[in-house]
């Protein structure tokens, strides 16, 4: 288990900057990694990017140099600004990252395919090997059963999620016209889930029009500039918004002039910080308005239900530890038993062709044909045999460790 190691760039010790420097698109990553995994001299690697961590998880008997990890990033941070696993530690904490009890949202099921992503592009990219794919096997059926055995999952706790939810139970129209301001990280979530349902009739507006046309063209929709906002006629049902702005960006004149003579209720949802809604507009106007002020109170609450999930999810995470260290174990076994057989092969064959050669030359051909399956048998037994007995050691062990830790 010594040998598991992470190293790991969180927001919570970092910084989100710090964060977005170890970033890889996958074209740089293919390239760079397999060279740093040589330079460093680990055994295997696998690589985690996601918006608030970069982890490096490696198997290798040697320690890791983290200031020369550093400095191949270029980044502007020491040693003390990230956190260190080793051994069971290690594997503690992929347990915890994939099954989210390390996440910003605690609960939140995208990182359990993050991290099989991960694992995915590092064995295509020649980084990973059998301790690896152990250790990932295990994770992904620890972190299902966080998420199926507990209901550290069952109540949205992001705003976004919270507000698609509310859109969803105002029973809008699949059909219906959605002008979506803003195409941020937040709006881009909110743009992804409202296609995957079926809402596909969405105009995004944004000050840059070529992050508009990426965000459609990804989804089939259509992009325009912010600017063209006030020439927009072709009237609407619903509103999203979420810019960076400081000022109004939804005033009392351009929404009358987006409704025209439309006397039909709307619905607009603000997720942005300020609001980029005049509050005009809801006094003055038929609007089911949600904004972060009325969602942060359900997140709040959902989150505090996710976290009493949390000692049930310990019981789970110990207990998938105690079997990821008996599967380790035997693999071990395995992997230092795989020469037996050719050793054992080698010592029949020097028997048979050199130190009984004489004698088994004066047999007659029934009594080396019975020889030959005796030899034939005890080949066999003395491969399974020391392999069973060994298994049956370490799970005894394991049992034993179980019942008295």
């Amino acid at each position: 288990m010594k040998a598991f190691k992470v190293i790991a760039i969180t927001h919570k010790k970092s910084g989100l900057e710090a964060v977005g420097r170890f970033h890889l698109d996958d074209e740089r990553a293919a390239a760079f990694l397999p060279k740093l995994k040589k330079d460093m001299n680990w055994d295997e690697l696998m690589y985690l990017s996601t918006c608030n961590r970069t982890e490096f998880y490696i198997s290798s008997k040697h320690a890791v140099n983290i200031p020369k990890l550093l400095s191949k990033f270029n980044a502007d941070i020491t040693a003390n600004d990230v956190d260190e696993y080793v051994g069971d530690k290690a594997i503690d904490h992929l347990f915890r990252v994939a099954s989210s009890l390390d996440s910003m949202v605690v609960g939140e099921r995208e990182i359990i395919t993050q991290v099989r992503q991960a694992f995915d592009k590092s064995k295509e990219w020649g980084l990973t090997g059998d301790d690896m794919r152990l250790a990932i096997r295990k994770t992904i059926e620890h972190a299902k059963r966080i998420f199926t055995e507990t209901a550290i999952a069952n109540n949205p706790v992001s705003v976004v999620s919270l507000a698609f939810r509310q859109m969803k139970e105002d029973d809008l129209p699949k059909d219906s016209k959605i002008l979506m301001i803003g195409a941020g990280q937040t709006n881009t979530t909110m743009a992804r889930l409202l296609a995957k349902a079926g809402w596909n009739n969405i105009i995004v507006f944004n000050r840059t029009l070529s992050k508009a046309q990426a965000l459609a063209n990804e989804l089939s929709l259509t992009a325009r500039a912010l600017s063209d906002l006030p020439n927009h006629t072709d009237g609407f049902d619903a509103i999203v918004t979420c810019t960076g702005s400081e000022d109004i960006i939804i005033s009392a004149e351009l929404y009358a002039k987006l409704l025209g003579d439309d006397n039909e209720q709307k619905l607009i949802v603000d997720l942005a910080i300020p609001e980029d809604t005049d509050e005009e507009v809801v006094h003055s106007h038929s609007v089911h308005y949600i904004s972060v002020a009325d969602l942060k109170p359900i997140a709040e609450h959902n989150l505090e239900q996710r976290k009493s999930e949390l000692v049930q999810c310990e019981v789970i995470l110990q207990e998938s530890m105690q079997e990821f260290k008996a599967m380790h174990n035997e693999r071990k076994v395995e992997r230092a038993m795989q020469a037996v057989p050719q050793k054992v092969k080698e010592i029949k064959s020097k028997a048979v062709e050199s130190v009984f050669a004489a004698e088994l030359s004066q047999l007659d051909d029934n009594s080396r044909e019975v020889l030959e399956k005796v030899l034939g048998y005890m080949e066999k037994k003395y491969i399974s045999v020391p392999m069973k007995m060994a298994k049956e050691i370490i799970l005894e062990k394991s049992y034993n460790d179980r019942k008295h830790g």
